[in-house]
């Protein structure tokens, strides 16, 4: 057996190497098949988009609709993943992790790929892919199904980019074309994916050495023209008419957010105290600032080739760090997935990691420990992402002052039953914060699951006073009001329900039902019609 695995060490070393990466994924990340819902994926992304995925014949509507979550974003592929888990899985939870555990390891496949272009040794490429697979940023990426957005995305952004690469080197019009194509991909799965020319452009500049205007260049910028044109005709469509991007992305944000870049820096290099949902308050840029002096100090004395490539990794990780803090209120770990790969090319090539590729025993040993160390971190991070309980118990504790957070898990306590306990964690949220938004409308819940409409009433009321743009607290009213037998106030509380989110179907049905009930069929026809060409006709 042993003269047999060093025969293929010798004789095939990329095949091992790749066998490598996706077995410790698979070690480390196979527990996570087997967790629950928690934030995010319980109540958007498998059970309230249900209804999106009744037949094979919408297959394509993904790429003519909105976003499923929000009517600001188009991102048709990653609405297709979830379309063929819950076709194929019937909305089986493990399948839909087990998709996200292959995305990763695919991810970190291609990552090697993508360092062995890079002209990387097969000793250190394997290295910085296993610290890529194991480190702890990444795990929300994994074991939180919506995680997937960031794998995904990084899957097309490196075939995307291998493919150019490929094409500097051997000039084969087969790559050009693949190149465009997975840009194409990597767009439509998330809008980070916009800089991926201006990546390609800093490489051919700083590592390649070329000159801007090169006709190479001006060819793959003249095909990038035309893919984003494509796109952008196709995001226009699906948002039927709308850009939508005013709403979600503001450059104001961006200007105020720019310092956390040294927090995702941090982060990337020291991924201690890892929080599920960490907030402005929560933030450390002393780590990444001193990691930003160090990496550059190191660049100085690299050689003028690795210059080039460590210049281009940082430019990397700057690139696709930017376009989250524009949209950003809360700083997910996962949005480190990709940023963290040109940070690792930037490691790489500095002098101590050059001198210790030279010495095979003390690399591993060394990145032995790293590799350990970082899984070790990784799997004491996983369980935060078991079910909802586990989740918000691991935001509030990391952050105890954050009322959206604390009013988080009492909604969790309440999903899962314990009223009185999500009583107790509400009341708990007013005196941190008496105007936060949603804690009235759950406080009404819990008042009509005691018999007390008034109570209710008076709570659903306050609930709209300071969040009257919140959908579910009218849906939630029109049900109190059919249980008071007021029938025209429970019609005006869904109507106005349905036209603040109308891809919601529940106050669609509720209209119906209430129109059906009263013998006015006609309007329940009316209604019906209205909405088949939004949703499918799936009523």
């Amino acid at each position: 057996m042993d003269n047999v695995m060093t025969r293929l060490v010798r004789e095939r070393p990329a095949f091992f190497s790749y066998a490598v990466v996706v077995l410790a994924g698979l070690l480390l990340y196979a527990g996570t098949i087997w967790y629950g819902l928690t934030y995010f994926d319980d109540n958007v992304w498998i059970q309230n988009v249900a209804w999106r995925v009744n037949n094979w014949s919408e297959a394509l509507a993904v790429f003519t609709r909105r976003d499923a979550i929000s009517h600001v974003f188009f991102r048709p592929l990653l609405n297709l993943s979830f379309f063929l888990n819950a076709s194929l899985g019937h909305n089986s939870v493990p399948l839909y992790h087990l998709v996200n555990v292959l995305f990763h390891l695919l991810g970190g496949g291609l990552f090697l790929g993508l360092l062995r272009r890079l002209g990387f040794s097969t000793r250190l490429a394997l290295a910085l892919a296993l610290v890529f697979v194991a480190h702890p940023a990444l795990v929300q990426a994994v074991a939180w199904i919506p995680g997937r957005t960031e794998s995904l995305a990084a899957i097309f952004i490196l075939l995307c980019f291998i493919n150019f690469v490929a094409c500097l080197d051997e000039h084969r019009p087969k790559q050009f074309v693949s190149h465009h194509l997975f840009l194409l991909a990597a767009l439509l799965s998330k809008e980070v994916s916009v800089v991926l020319p201006v990546v390609c452009v800093l490489y051919a500049l700083m590592a390649r050495r070329k000159k801007l205007f090169d006709t190479e260049n001006i060819c793959f910028a003249a095909g990038w023209f035309m893919v984003i044109a494509v796109c952008l005709g196709m995001r226009f469509h699906g948002l039927h008419g709308e850009p939508g991007l005013g709403e979600a992305y503001d450059l104001h944000k961006l200007t105020s957010n720019l310092p956390v870049m040294f927090h995702y820096l941090g982060r990337g290099l020291w991924p201690v105290q890892s929080l599920v949902l960490p907030g402005p308050e929560a933030l450390h840029y002393l780590p990444g600032v001193m990691a930003a002096v160090i990496i550059v100090g190191l660049l100085v004395f690299a050689t003028k080739r690795d210059q080039g490539l460590g210049w281009f990794g940082l430019g990397w990780f700057v690139l696709f760090v930017l376009p989250g803090l524009v949209v950003a209120n809360f700083f997910f770990d996962y949005r480190l997935y990709v940023p963290l790969m040109g940070l690792l090319v930037a490691l790489a090539v500095t002098p101590p990691v050059r001198k210790l590729a030279e010495r095979p025993a003390l690399f591993w040993a060394v990145f032995a420990v790293v590799i350990l160390g970082l899984s070790a971190l990784s799997l004491q991070h996983m369980p935060a992402f078991r079910d909802k309980i586990a989740y918000w118990e691991s935001a509030a504790q990391g952050q105890p002052k954050s009322a959206f957070i604390q009013n988080s898990l009492g909604a969790a306590y309440h999903m899962e039953g314990n009223i009185a306990r999500a009583e107790e964690q509400y009341r708990k949220v007013l005196k941190i914060n008496p105007y936060e938004p949603i804690v009235h409308n759950n406080l009404g819940l819990i008042a009509v699951s005691y018999g007390d409409y008034r109570a209710a009433l008076r709570d659903y009321e306050m609930e709209i006073a300071v969040n009257p743009t919140y959908p579910n607290v009218y849906l939630n009213l029109g049900g109190l009001f059919m249980a008071m037998q007021d029938y025209a106030q429970a019609e005006k509380a869904w109507q106005k329900a349905m036209e603040l989110n109308p891809q919601d179907l529940r106050a669609v049905k509720s209209l119906i039902n209430l129109y059906l009930s009263l013998g006015e069929r006609e309007k329940a026809q009316a209604l019906m019609n209205s909405v088949r060409g939004l949703v499918g006709g799936n009523l």
